[in-house]
C-alpha cells in the first residue's frame, strides 16, 4: 500500500519530534507530486538504471584503484552454475596491463593462490609473492575493455573471496 508521508516545521523542531502532515496534507502531496515527477526522471537517465553500478578502472585520471571487502557484491560465478560468490563488479573503458596486488587477512600459508578475471585465472606461477607474507602481486595482468568480475581464490582455503583489499593499477 502507500507508505505513510511524515512532514516537519524544521525551523521551529528540529528534532522533528511533532509529524504536522495531517494538518498540511496540500504541502505532503505537492511534494510527493514533485518527488514522483523527479524520480520518473532520473530513472531513464541511463541503461540498466537500477543494476549494481560498476567500479570504474584503467581510467588516466585514477590509475589506481583500491577495492575493499565493502565493494564486494554477491553475483553468479563464471564457469559454476548456479553458484553466487563475493566479486567485485569492475568496468574497464579499455584493454590493458595491469598490476594486480592482493591483501590477504592473514599470513599467506596456502600453496596457490588464484587470481579470477571472468573465466580467466591467473595462478601463483605468475605472480611475486612469500609464504609468510600477506599480499601477492601479478604484474602485466591483461584485463579485458568491459564488464569484468574479479575474486581470489585458493584450492588449499574455502573462500568465496580469500583477499579482503585489491589494488589494481594500470601499467
Amino acid at each position: 500500500g502507500e507508505p505513510k508521508f511524515e512532514l516537519f516545521d524544521l525551523q521551529n523542531d528540529p528534532h522533528e519530534m511533532n509529524d504536522v502532515s495531517g494538518q498540511n496534507p496540500g504541502v505532503v502531496q505537492e511534494m510527493k507530486t514533485a518527488y514522483d515527477r523527479w524520480f520518473k526522471d532520473v530513472s531513464h537517465t541511463r541503461n540498466n538504471n537500477y543494476d549494481i553500478p560498476l567500479i570504474q578502472i584503467g581510467s588516466s585520471e585514477e590509475p589506481v584503484t583500491l577495492l575493499s571487502r565493502q565493494d564486494w557484491r554477491r553475483s553468479p560465478s563464471y564457469g559454476e552454475p548456479g553458484q553466487t560468490r563475493r566479486q567485485w563488479l569492475l568496468s574497464n573503458p579499455s584493454a590493458g596491463k595491469y598490476q594486480v596486488t592482493m591483501h590477504f587477512p592473514q599470513d599467506l600459508d596456502f600453496r596457490t593462490i588464484i587470481l579470477h578475471c571472468n573465466e580467466r585465472e591467473y595462478n601463483s606461477s605468475q605472480m611475486t609473492y612469500r609464504r609468510g607474507q600477506r599480499h601477492a602481486i601479478f604484474d602485466g595482468i591483461s584485463l579485458p575493455q568491459g564488464k569484468i568480475k574479479l575474486w581470489v581464490s585458493s584450492p588449499q582455503k574455502e573462500s568465496d573471496n580469500l583477499a579482503y583489499q585489491v589494488e589494481i593499477k594500470a601499467q
